[in-house]
């Protein structure tokens, strides 16, 4: 996803089993290759800019995340990191059409690598669509196959217990 838009981070967003909050687990910053990830929540709530694309299932593109008052800077200074631009691409289940997370992709770069005035462009909405579709049938898949282990599962019990 970052080679596709050209852009410094990507992260998935999921919804918690009570849809109040998005989770997701980052790596600070400035960590050095394997260190521990950190786990990051946002409230599904119309003042957070993830919260906003989730519950309207529309996609939320900043050129300037600073000058978006939904925007809450605790987040650059609890992992170090400088957020610019960001596209947030909720993630769609086709078939009940429930969101089930949100993409986020921050500071698009030129071809150089440089953040500073970049931000995404059509293109990218459409590119990141595509990818947040495929996205969201692997998490349905995932949430399917649990619940399949889960059955079998009980199923085994049940017998044993016979």
């Amino acid at each position: 996803m970052i080679s596709l838009l050209n852009c410094d981070r990507a992260t998935m967003w999921v919804l918690t089993s009570d849809k109040s909050k998005l989770w997701s687990m980052v790596q600070p910053a400035n960590a050095r290759r394997g260190a521990a990830l950190m786990r990051l929540e946002v409230p599904i709530s119309p003042s957070s800019i993830l919260g906003s694309a989730v519950l309207n299932g529309e996609p939320i593109n900043l050129p300037d995340v600073y000058e978006d008052p939904r925007f809450d800077q605790k987040y650059d200074k609890q992992t170090g990191y400088r957020t610019r631009s960001m596209l947030s691409m909720p993630l769609i289940d086709m078939k009940t059409e429930d969101v089930v997370g949100c993409l986020q992709v921050l500071n698009k770069q030129d071809a150089m690598g440089q953040p500073e005035g970049q931000s995404f462009d059509d293109t990218d909405l459409h590119l990141a669509k595509s990818f947040a579709s495929i996205v969201a049938v692997g998490i349905e898949q995932a949430k399917f196959n649990q619940a399949s282990d889960s059955a079998v599962g009980m199923a085994i019990k049940a017998e044993n217990k016979r």
